[in-house]
């Protein structure tokens, strides 16, 4: 059910972020989009509430609920909100900042105070998601009930696509837009906090804090780190390039994006099976689950960011058809692209286990170190290169701390040899190199989204035929191993 609400509320999820954005640039122009996707990209530091202490609080939660410990769960919610709240006078007095300084260094046709009050805006849309459900989500998910939150959000999506699509195309003002959303974005929190309070009855307990969140530092540092790195590129194109630029990143970002939340849903669907094998202390199953999903995640990966690779600029020049003055088409930045969002594909299995063990503290050096990367390199880059001096910085930064996590969870996690996930980015590899340089040759033009899927179908399958040919040649011996244990405990049973 976690998996299925997951699909669904991802579909819908990609479906939105291409639909209104590209409403907006019809509607508003490149400019005003750029400057939304800019705004929303600097207040995403709110993120940083669910998926730093948030992975915490869910950790501390896997022991309790599977002993049914109310008291404990008791405090440990307690504990969370508590933290919650003093994070959140945080992000007020940040959201402040902002709005007083971004309109300084942005160049737009809109006023300043226009500027502000969409950033006040955006950011109580943010906020309400963030901080009001999000300890009920946190529960949920760690109960393995996180379909419940899942489905919620996919309903509220769904409405306010469907409301904002007609606003914009009716060329409402951004603002009043803004408004409407933010409105609707309100109602999944008070829907979360009335089922749990009467599925759960949690009686609230003092004293949880420093017991089971004593790493909630090094998982605050770990994710604003994340945070950071997710919003690098962005921010140094809006304050040392133009809108225009910030634009034509958003479109490319949009798509190599849709394929990571994908991957990152599957991912905390898997997160719990995780931590509550290593609550029982069960290493060689562990061990064995991990191989599975490692080479399941670096097959998905793969074939999904390859057709992104070999597809993705028919995509764009469909999508951005009529929009003049603007040369979206970018080969060599759509490349990099893909290949730094692909890295966070590789890299998504492995740190799933490093935060399902909680390994805060010890893995805190590598995500500073992947920051100070990313901003150094991206800074130099954009002075000389513009688009591809950004995207190199991710690329690069992304690709150590994927050998950082590779290398920790090796040596003190499930202590195996590290020529495993060598031997799966070999077979990567291969299967990027053999895809992109058969249909490279392929004299296809699209115009229309009916030309781009006929084009798409192909390439998707050819795509799915290398890596399947390359992952049996490969793996051919787990693979066989897998099937035959698989085909005795049916027998057993």
């Amino acid at each position: 059910m976690n998996t299925l609400a997951s699909l669904l509320n991802y579909a819908v999820l990609i479906a939105s972020g291409f639909i209104l954005p590209r409403a907006m640039l019809v509607s508003y122009g490149s400019e005003i989009n750029g400057l939304v996707s800019s705004i929303t990209q600097f207040l995403g530091f709110i993120s940083f509430l669910q998926a730093g202490v948030g992975t915490v609080v869910q950790v501390a939660l896997y022991q309790p609920l599977h002993e049914k410990n109310l008291q404990e769960i008791g405090r440990i919610y307690q504990a969370a909100q508590t933290f919650f709240r003093k994070i959140a006078l945080i992000f007020l007095v940040y959201t402040f900042l902002l709005a007083v300084l971004y309109p300084l260094v942005v160049t737009t046709s809109l006023s300043h105070v226009q500027v502000s009050l969409l950033i006040v805006i955006i950011a109580t849309n943010l906020f309400s998601q963030y901080y009001f459900g999000l300890t009920n989500t946190l529960l949920l998910n760690a109960d393995q009930k996180a379909y419940i939150p899942l489905l919620i959000q996919t309903l509220a999506v769904l409405l306010n696509v469907s409301v904002n699509t007609v606003l914009i195309y009716a060329q409402v003002p951004v603002i009043t837009v803004q408004v409407v959303s933010n409105s609707l974005y309100l109602l999944p929190p008070i829907i979360l906090s009335v089922y749990v309070r009467k599925r759960y009855r949690i009686e609230l307990q003092k004293g949880g804090e420093k017991k089971h969140l004593q790493s909630k530092w090094d998982g605050f540092v770990q994710h604003i780190a994340a945070v950071i790195v997710d919003n690098t590129d962005m921010i140094i194109l809006t304050l040392f390039a133009s809108l225009t630029d910030v634009s034509i990143y958003y479109v490319y970002y949009l798509v190599v994006n849709a394929v990571k939340l994908f991957l990152n849903s599957l991912a905390g669907g898997i997160q719990p099976l995780f931590g509550n094998i290593l609550v029982r202390k069960e290493l060689a199953a562990l061990k064995t689950l991990f191989l599975k999903f490692e080479v399941l995640f670096g097959y998905v990966t793969t074939i999904l960011y390859t057709s992104v690779l070999c597809l993705v600029l028919h995509f764009v020049a469909i999508y951005t058809a009529g929009i003049e003055n603007v040369e979206f088409i970018q080969p060599i930045f759509s490349v990099l692209m893909v290949l730094s969002f692909a890295m966070f594909g590789y890299r998504t299995i492995y740190y799933t286990l490093i935060k399902a063990a909680g390994h805060f503290r010890e893995t805190q050096v590598g995500a500073l170190v992947e920051v100070i990367l990313n901003i150094v390199i991206s800074f130099i880059g954009v002075w000389h290169f513009g688009l591809l001096g950004v995207a190199l910085g991710t690329l690069i930064s992304v690709s150590y701390r994927t050998l950082y996590c590779v290398h920790y969870l090796s040596k003190n996690i499930i202590n195996r040899n590290k020529r495993h996930f060598y031997k799966n980015m070999l077979a990567n590899s291969i299967v990027f190199i053999l895809s992109y340089g058969v249909t490279m040759n392929w004299n296809v033009t699209s115009n229309s989204y009916l030309s781009f899927l006929v084009l798409a179908v192909p390439t998707a399958l050819l795509v799915l035929l290398v890596a399947t040919l390359v992952y049996g040649c490969v793996y051919h011996r787990q693979i066989f191993q897998w099937y035959r244990l698989r085909k005795l405990s049916k027998n057993e049973n």
